[in-house]
């Protein structure tokens, strides 16, 4: 029920920036010290939600048990530099929550202006099932918001900050190497906005994820080294077709967002944000095959929410009566889908937990 108000509670409260004319970050970052504060509070007091929270907490604890100390050293120093200025434990929990917080309206308003961030926030932590999941993935997903920031700074052509984000992803964790192809596609293909095109890589990258063999996974183990520790493990398993079936639900809006996409008042740098999200929503939806490929689609959640979030934008500023309502049900939808989640079939990281209660 707390995931569920705060979805409900941050969408109010943000809708109010939406009648103020365009403001920057700083005063976004102002103006949302309340979504800020539920947010770290949520996050930060998390008690044993996800089967990772003793492990870190230890490590926020004692970092010299470490396995990767030298090629996930961001994660280390961090730990150590919080370890030197008096902090441990769960106190990291609350730090990294507040740099999520921070990261993620930073993403916002490269996305979108200030007036529609309320739409985002709400995509975001209803539909992109990151903000639940980062409690248990505290590593990775603190590596997802820099590569998201990276792609963002590439897109914008800032690609000092590029290279920053990128290297501090890959500090933090090791398997954000495998993304450079990947970036080396969305910077060639970010203009390839064929609406053909776009909508038959979706319907590919569903098929693909039917007939993926396990077989090809092994093999490209095999050849790079990475995630070699899993094999040997019982955390490589099928993802169920029901939790397959949750994210397919929402492929129709993808696709009608793509067919609305000439109607969008996209800027240049906003269509290619906009390709790359159907290229990211894509690839997540191909690595749905099993536990181990979703954690490489991990990295594209976020990038995956912008063809929803533009396509409510666009029936959000229509303002007719049949784009009124049919953002209306879409948000209805998405909600009610979210609810069931954290309330009727609550469990690991939808399953709410805090210290405050211990």
């Amino acid at each position: 029920m707390v995931y569920l108000l705060f979805a409900v509670c941050s969408y109010l409260y943000l809708l109010l920036l939406s009648k103020y004319k365009e403001v920057g970050y700083k005063t976004v970052i102002v103006f949302s010290l309340p979504v800020i504060f539920a947010w770290v509070l949520i996050i930060g007091s998390q008690y044993y939600v996800g089967t990772d929270y003793p492990t870190y907490l230890s490590l926020f604890k004692n970092i010299d048990s470490a396995k990767n100390e030298d090629t996930e050293f961001g994660f280390v120093y961090f730990v150590y530099l919080c370890n030197y200025l008096g902090f441990y434990g769960q106190d990291l929990f609350f730090i990294i929550a507040f740099f999520w917080i921070l990261s993620l309206l930073q993403i916002s308003r490269t996305i979108t202006t200030s007036k529609y961030v309320f739409i985002f926030v709400f995509v975001f932590v209803t539909v992109s099932t990151v903000f639940n999941n980062q409690m248990n993935g505290v590593r990775q997903y603190v590596a997802v918001y820099f590569f998201t920031s990276s792609v963002l700074y590439m897109l914008n052509k800032k690609y000092v900050l590029f290279l920053i984000a990128f290297f501090l992803s890959f500090s933090w964790h090791m398997s954000a190497v495998i993304l450079v192809p990947i970036l080396l596609l969305f910077y060639f293909f970010k203009l390839q906005n064929s609406r053909f095109l776009l909508s038959s890589i979706v319907l590919f990258s569903i098929a693909f994820n039917f007939f993926f063999k396990e077989e090809w996974l092994y093999s490209f183990i095999a050849i790079t080294n990475l995630y070699d520790s899993y094999l040997d493990s019982d955390y490589v398993q099928e993802v169920s077709l029901f939790n397959k079936l949750t994210k397919l639900m929402y492929t129709p809006v993808v696709l009608c967002s793509i067919y609305k996409f000439k109607k969008y008042d996209l800027n240049f740098d906003e269509k290619s944000i906009f390709v790359i999200g159907v290229y990211s929503y894509a690839i997540f939806m191909a690595c749905l095959s099993n536990t181990l490929t979703n954690r490489f689609g991990m990295y594209f959640t976020i990038l995956s929410c912008i063809p929803f979030v533009y396509f409510l934008i666009y029936l959000y500023k229509k303002k007719t009566l049949a784009s009124y309502l049919l953002y209306l049900l879409l948000c209805f939808f998405i909600l009610l889908v979210y609810a069931l989640k954290v309330t009727r079939f609550s469990t690991g990281e939808y399953a709410f937990d805090s210290i405050f209660f211990h």
